[in-house]
This record gives structure tokens, sequence and C-alpha cells, in this order.
């Protein structure tokens, strides 16, 4: 629901060019999988980067970010 409601917003404020569709794509994806991470992953990496990989709104928003900034 939450999502559906984010994406009627960017829909509103945002024109849907093939570079826009690709980082709402991109950082869906990115979003969505990092909580399948495995457990042992996050165990192996520092505690600040680990408990950013097991928010995937946190890893969505920074994956957009950095798409927005280089394409």
């Amino acid at each position: 629901m939450i999502s559906v409601t984010g994406l009627r917003l960017i829909k509103e404020k945002v024109e849907f060019t093939d570079r826009n569709v690709l980082i709402l794509a991109a950082a869906l994806i990115a979003g969505l999988g990092a909580p399948q991470l495995p457990e042992s992953l996050f165990h192996a990496l520092p505690r600040i980067i680990s408990s950013i990989l097991e928010s995937g709104m946190a890893v969505g928003a920074i994956t957009a970010i950095i798409l927005e900034r280089i394409l």
C-alpha cells in the first residue's frame, strides 16, 4: 500500500522518461532485494554498512540518489 501511494505521488510530480523509469526500477529492485541478503554477509561487514543493508528503504533511496547523479 505504501509503495502504491508513493508511486502515485511520484507520478504526479515527475515525468516518466526512460531515464526516470530506469532509476525508479533499479531503486525498487535494490530496495526489495536488500533484505533478502544472507545473514552471514551482515556479520562480515562493518556495523554501519550492515545496518543500512538491512533496511530496504535505505538501500532503495541510496540507489536512486547515486543513479540520479551518474545518469
